[in-house]
């Protein structure tokens, strides 16, 4: 059951402190869907405000988990401004293909530089990323977050860590009970050890 929350209802304490941010939160909140988002506004400021301080250190933004394309829109926007591709991967066909549409109707010529994966990380890492070394990659994460899917996911970036410019991760604060494994901090640190830069 969706509730459809859309966090460009809720933008005013973000908007005005910067001009990129403003255009794309503008524009998603001027494009009426039927969807939502799963993020704060603070979120979403806050992957602009860190493609905008990585900027010119990466070629392309991978987005692992699409859902109905609420980061994706804000990824999407900052594309002509930082100049890089966007990967969207997800093993859901249905969420691909309704957030890359969502994309196309708010930035039709970012949409051009938009790829779409159907599948897991590390199908993406062995058939993409391996394949085209030397990309300087952001990646951000809101895939799965069973801490036993996101330990597979990120040992599987670590063959290809030497290609990551930044990992993003959403939810590391989710916390659920030892039946739901929900610990992507915990997931994080198995991976990439205690002396992450958050």
């Amino acid at each position: 059951i969706l509730s459809g929350y859309q966090a460009c209802h809720d933008m005013h304490p973000q908007l005005g402190q910067n001009r990129i941010f403003d255009r794309i939160a503008g524009t998603v909140g001027a494009l009426s869907l039927a969807c939502e988002d799963q993020c704060s506004p603070q979120y979403y400021y806050d992957i602009v405000r860190t493609l905008r301080d990585y900027h010119g250190q990466f070629d392309r933004v991978v987005e692992v988990g699409v859902f109905m394309g609420g980061s994706t829109a804000y990824l999407a926007g900052c594309i002509e401004a930082f100049d890089f591709d966007l990967d969207l991967v997800d093993i859901s066909a249905e969420y691909l293909r309704f957030a890359h549409e969502r994309v196309r109707r708010m930035f039709p010529d970012a949409a051009r530089r938009i790829r779409l994966f159907h599948g897991d990380v590390p199908a993406y890492v062995r058939h993409v990323m391996l394949e085209e070394r030397g990309r300087r990659n952001i990646v951000h994460h809101d895939g799965d977050h069973n801490f036993e899917q996101v330990v597979k996911d990120l040992s599987a970036l670590s063959f290809v860590r030497e290609d990551l410019v930044a990992l993003i991760a959403q939810d590391t604060h989710l916390r659920g009970t030892p039946r739901f494994m929900n610990f992507v901090d915990m997931a994080l640190y198995a991976v990439f050890g205690t002396e992450l830069n958050y």
